[in-house]
């Protein structure tokens, strides 16, 4: 069974959307209620048409899908926690009917955060039991000296201590 990779990020609202609809989106969710007005403010906002001028967080999400799948030789697919489509549950599922082993990873690498330790393993819970089939394999915690590395590199970078400029995000 070839394993398919669900990157998951975050998600941001696209540059261009109504103002009005974010502020009344904030309203909804702190009010708790009107589950049906959110909810479909919730959908307009993730089914906003998105670029890189208008969304840089997602292109950037997107770019990196491609250059993992390159780097593994495996499919890699998107999937957003808030703002952006496809859901994580949604893309989860789908998955999990075509292909059966599902490798998520998030984009957030820092434990303890309450996305990758709640969140997106809810998802997982919820896609498994509406697959009814599939495996997951949640690729997280990030070992913490690979993302010390990271880091290291990317000052030294800066600081003139590696060769070559930062990578343009198409590279």
């Amino acid at each position: 069974m070839r394993p398919v990779v669900l990157l998951v990020a975050h998600g941001s609202p696209p540059k261009d959307i109504p103002r009005e609809m974010l502020d009344r989106l904030r309203r909804l969710r702190v009010l708790g209620r009107e589950e049906e007005e959110l909810r479909r403010l919730e959908e307009a906002i993730r089914k906003w048409p998105r670029s890189r001028e208008n969304d840089p967080y997602w292109w950037s999400t997107e770019m990196m899908a491609r250059k993992l799948s390159k780097r593994l030789g495996l499919d890699v697919h998107t999937a957003y926690l808030e703002f952006c489509s496809p859901t994580v549950g949604e893309k989860l599922e789908e998955l999990l009917r075509k292909h059966g082993l599902v490798v998520v990873v998030p984009t957030m690498v820092v434990e303890g955060g309450r996305h990758v330790e709640t969140d997106i393993r809810k998802e997982i819970e919820s896609a498994l039991a509406r697959a009814g089939r599939g495996r997951v394999v949640y690729a997280f915690p990030f070992r913490m000296e690979d993302f010390v590395e990271l880091l290291a590199r990317q000052v030294l970078r800066f600081l003139g201590g590696l060769e070559g400029e930062p990578e343009d995000a198409e590279g």
